[in-house]
């Protein structure tokens, strides 16, 4: 019984220690309206330097595209398969993502392109249109956006924040067939 009480005492003491002892905290001065100042100043300058990503184009001639990409974007696929490009933006909690797939099956309207972006899991298309030599789609979910382009033998697929619609359109819009 005696190493019983041992342990417990010994076990509170470590708890104690650990919690400091102490509920008091020293502030540093500053009130909730300078952070939440400082907070919107630095959304606004996150919202500048989103708006200004630099593009490239880029070329792949396995599967026969050119697409504008983000300059400062990592390419995390590029092969027969696929091409996938990825900048992520201030935060690190979205990105610019540019996938480049070769198109499958045939396509010949607008509504046949919603079903196919529909078996593809795109659910919530909120525009459709025919393009000049293909198709384009806009999908929103939640936070995101992703604008889908289909030309000739490719299909593009670019996601962003909504905030980014302009962007997204742009890129997607900007894929060109080579095949």
């Amino acid at each position: 019984m005696k190493k019983l009480i041992f342990i417990f005492t010994v076990f509170a003491a470590f708890t104690f220690a650990s919690c400091g002892g102490s509920n008091t905290k020293e502030g540093d001065g500053t009130s909730t309206t300078n952070t939440n100042e400082e907070t919107k100043k630095n959304t606004d300058d996150e919202k500048k330097k989103e708006a200004d990503i630099a593009l490239t184009n880029y070329e792949n001639k396995t599967i026969g595209f050119t697409i504008l990409v983000p300059k400062a974007g990592k390419v995390l696929a590029d092969g027969e398969f696929g091409y996938t490009n990825s900048q992520v933006l201030s935060g690190g909690m979205f990105e610019v993502n540019v996938s480049v797939n070769p198109a499958v099956g045939e396509v010949n309207s607008v509504d046949d392109y919603k079903k196919d972006l529909g078996n593809m899991m795109a659910k919530n298309i909120t525009k459709a249109e025919k393009t000049e030599g293909g198709f384009m789609a806009i999908n929103e979910q939640g936070p995101l956006l992703t604008v889908y382009h289909r030309t000739g033998k490719v299909q593009a697929k670019v996601s962003v924040p909504k905030k980014m619609k302009a962007l997204a359109e742009k890129i997607a819009m900007s894929l060109k067939s080579a095949k």
